[in-house]
C-alpha cells in the first residue's frame, strides 16, 4: 500500500481503498477500486462477489479510518500546523505551503478537504519523514473542531479570522469564537496559537486565550 483513498474517482494505483458509508456506500465501489489498481480494500460487511485482491474485514470502517489517521500522526516526526477561521483558511494553508516548500518537505490538506473525512484522509496519507504538515480544519456546527485538533495535535494553531459564516448553526459570534478557539484543544505543550488582531472582539478573544492558558 502506497496511499489511502476514499473515492474511486481520485484513487491512485497502490492505494488502500476505504469503503466508507456516507451519501453513498463505498462497498458498492470496491470492484471499481480494484479495477483502478487499489492494493486492498477495507470493508465492514461481507461482499457477494469474490475478489483476488485482499479484503480487510473490520467491525467499523469509519473507526478503522480514524485509527489509520491516528497511527500516521503518531509515527510522524514533522512539525504540525493547524489552520482554521471563518475565511482565509485555504489561502493561508497554500501560502504556508509555498513558503515552507522552498527548504522543507511539506504535506498539506488537498483542496479544502477540512472536515473529519478530509483531516483523517490527510493524516492517513502522511509519510513519517515529512518536515512540516499543514492541516486545514473547518466546521459547520459546535463541537466539530476540538476532536480534530486532538487528532492533529498541532505545534502551532492559526485562527485566520472570526466572522459570521456559521450564524445559522452557532447563533452568534461569541459561539463562533469559542468554536474557533477549540483549535487549541489538541495544541502541544508549549505550543503557540496565532490569532487575528483586527477582530472586532479582539479583547474578548485575548481574554479567553489567557483564561485557557494558551500562548
Amino acid at each position: 500500500v502506497t496511499g489511502v483513498s476514499i473515492d474511486t474517482r481520485t484513487l491512485i494505483p497502490g492505494d488502500l481503498f476505504v469503503a466508507l458509508k456516507d451519501k453513498r456506500d463505498g462497498h458498492e465501489y470496491v470492484e471499481e477500486a480494484f479495477k483502478k489498481g487499489a492494493a486492498a480494500a477495507v470493508i465492514d460487511k461481507k461482499l457477494n462477489k469474490r475478489f483476488e485482491m485482499p479484503l480487510i474485514l473490520v467491525s467499523n470502517v469509519m473507526e478503522s479510518f480514524r485509527y489509520l489517521a491516528k497511527a500516521a500522526r503518531k509515527r510522524s516526526k514533522g512539525k504540525f500546523i493547524a489552520v482554521t477561521g471563518s475565511a482565509g483558511k485555504t489561502s493561508t494553508k497554500e501560502m504556508l505551503k509555498v513558503a515552507f516548500s522552498k527548504k522543507y518537505s511539506v504535506h498539506v490538506t488537498e483542496k479544502n478537504f477540512n472536515n473529519e473525512l478530509g483531516v483523517n484522509l490527510t493524516l492517513s496519507n502522511l509519510y513519517p519523514d515529512i518536515d512540516y504538515v499543514i492541516i486545514e480544519i473547518g466546521m459547520n456546527s459546535r463541537g466539530e473542531i476540538s476532536p480534530l485538533s486532538k487528532i492533529v495535535s498541532p505545534d502551532v494553531a492559526i485562527i485566520t479570522s472570526i466572522g459570521q459564516s456559521h450564524l445559522e448553526n452557532l447563533k452568534n459570534v461569541q459561539n463562533i469564537m469559542n468554536e474557533k478557539i477549540d483549535i487549541c484543544d489538541g495544541l502541544k505543550k508549549n505550543g503557540t496559537c496565532l490569532i487575528p488582531g483586527d477582530f472586532k472582539f479582539f479583547k474578548k478573544l485575548k481574554k479567553e486565550m489567557v483564561k485557557r492558558k494558551i500562548k
